[in-house]
């Protein structure tokens, strides 16, 4: 299993290339306003998860696993590294927004939710109010 750290500003590049291959959005992706861990294996960065805080609550960004790397449980490892960073940091529900994935999150706990029913400091994210589809699920895990 390749390891996992906080991402630092000189990662940014790297994460990017990994969200457009996977083809995610990463728009608004940029240091300061998105907390990422990523997943290393040598010199290169295999896997990414990201999380927006928005006071008690997160909206979970882009988890990302390098092709080479899938299918071996790194998605899990870094969704559950994630939700103990998010946990550590105060946020007690965690939101996501996914066009592909439902079926991996409900896996680990997330529940449907109505984006509508979201707070409003997730809806009022960048992510949330334009860059994905409406046509995305919206789902929800308490973690606290």
């Amino acid at each position: 299993m390749p390891d996992m750290r906080i991402a630092t500003a000189e990662d940014l590049p790297a994460i990017i290339s990994l969200l457009k291959a996977s083809e995610l959005p990463c728009e608004d992706v940029s240091p300061g306003r998105q907390d990422f861990i990523v997943a290393v294996s040598g010199n290169s960065i295999v896997g990414v998860v990201g999380l927006e805080r928005a006071g008690p609550y997160g909206l979970l960004r882009s988890l990302a696993v390098g092709p080479g790397h899938r299918d071996k449980g790194l998605g899990k490892a870094l969704l559950d590294e994630m939700l103990s960073h998010a946990w550590l940091k105060g946020i007690g529900e965690i939101y996501i927004l996914t066009t592909t994935a439902s079926g991996f999150f409900k896996r680990r706990g997330f529940e449907a939710a109505v984006r509508s029913d979201a707070p409003n400091v997730i809806q009022n994210t960048t992510e949330f109010r334009t860059i994905c589809p409406a046509s995305a699920v919206c789902m929800r895990k308490k973690i606290a």
